[in-house]
């Protein structure tokens, strides 16, 4: 038997997982979410079951892609002495790397993982992510894929493939919301286009579901953290340029652990630790109460993988995150 002060950390210790899938879906307001009529969405509504939020925020500065994904590779905002310093959203020149002003490159998620020998993986539906495995040439396996299946299918074939008693991490990127609002707006009636391109995502994470569902050893040891890069609407021009509009900056923010430990709202589990906003506060910049941001799901997946926090990180650096009400 346990002597009972090691019995009593046990019990009091989250569980960590072996598997992390981390899915951004680009351009997805957290409203979609709520906008379509019960069993539209069953994906993103399992997903919902675990611990959650529809009322988390973008990096405070910037609501487009690429100064996101790098905030959420490496835990820190875009501007700042903590920034990542990477405010472009075009395609990176050749060769281009997230380096600093004193040349070196802030560290991500990625160095962490391999360090600890967890086969880490990029798969993005944009080009413009080459900056990623440019910028941290450790990845194990990455690619960019535009469909939404394509990189489903990437990421269920590196399922399908582990080896056994090997970790991972993921990052899977989905293009089909912000490809979609930008050409027909975010409109959320039954019909529009914008909803259709979320049912899409959600049929992939659906398939996602099926699979782990086929091997439940597996679904017990893995997570799944989805968040967005942005929302979108305003201004028309570009639909998710202004920070500081709420349709914007509002994100979800959702956790899935396949052991069913994960459940709750998140700013209610974690109240003193995060402030849940409101609408009327768009995006606040700085707290000691902050709000959920988009940003924490590299520690958070590095939290729930049992490891340490990206270096030099900003978000969720502490990695007090919690998503359980279990002790």
């Amino acid at each position: 038997m346990l002597p009972l002060l090691t019995l009593l950390a046990t019990l009091q210790a989250p569980a960590t997982y072996d598997h992390v899938i981390a899915i951004s879906i680009d351009g997805l307001r957290s409203d979609a979410l709520t906008a379509a009529d019960p069993g539209v969405l069953p994906a993103f509504e399992r997903l919902r079951t675990g611990a959650s939020t529809l009322n988390a925020r973008t990096d405070p500065d910037y609501t487009v892609t690429l100064p996101n994904h790098a905030g959420m590779l490496t835990g820190r905002p875009t501007a700042g002495e903590a920034g990542h310093g990477w405010p472009e959203n075009g395609e990176p020149p050749e060769g281009a790397t997230l380096a600093l002003e004193d040349g070196t490159v802030p560290a991500g998620v990625f160095a962490v993982t391999s360090e600890h020998g967890v086969i880490d993986r990029l798969y993005a539906s944009k080009s413009k992510f080459i900056l990623f495995p440019w910028s941290w040439d450790d990845i194990d396996d990455y690619g960019m894929r535009k469909p939404a299946r394509e990189g489903m299918d990437a990421l269920l074939a590196a399922l399908e493939a582990m080896p056994e008693g090997a970790r991972s991490f993921t990052m899977l990127h989905l293009r089909e919301p912000d490809s979609t609002g930008h050409e027909h707006g975010w409109l959320m009636d039954r019909g529009a286009p914008y909803m259709a391109a979320v049912r899409v995502v959600d049929a992939e994470i659906g398939r996602l579901f099926d699979w782990l569902d086929e091997n439940p050893e597996l679904r017990a040891r893995t997570a799944i953290v989805l968040t967005s890069d942005h929302g979108g609407g305003i201004p028309i021009k570009n639909h998710h340029g202004l920070g500081r509009q709420w349709v914007n900056a509002m994100v979800p923010f959702l956790l899935w652990t396949g052991d069913g430990a994960a459940a709750g709202d998140l700013y209610a589990l974690n109240e003193g630790r995060r402030l849940d906003p409101s609408i009327r506060v768009v995006n606040p910049v700085t707290g000691a109460k902050a709000p959920i941001r988009n940003g924490e799901i590299g520690n958070l997946s590095l939290q729930l993988l049992g490891l340490p926090a990206i270096p030099g990180s900003v978000y969720n650096a502490a990695q007090d995150l919690r998503w359980t009400a279990l002790p």
